[in-house]
């Protein structure tokens, strides 16, 4: 998900602390911390398609707009 690295990083960064504080016996701020990671993997994942959706919509323009151009050009005498 390259769209969304800082929201990438810190899910992976929060799911690496609620694995410590697991480990340690701590289950309440793991729990926390590993859903809090659910989130930030789902912004993160919200972003890159929201990019990709735009990718797509600016492709779709630019070939509208060529195709408006060769419309234009093959009307003109």
């Amino acid at each position: 998900m390259q769209s969304a690295p800082v929201e990438l990083q810190s899910a992976r960064d929060k799911m690496v602390k609620a694995e410590v504080a697991a480990r340690t016996e701590k289950y309440a701020e793991a729990r926390r911390l590993a859903a809090d990671a659910e989130v930030e993997a789902q912004i993160a994942e919200r972003k890159t398609r929201a990019v990709k959706a735009q990718k797509a919509v600016d492709e779709m323009q630019r070939s509208n707009d060529l195709l408006r151009t060769e419309l234009e050009r093959k009307r003109q005498p």
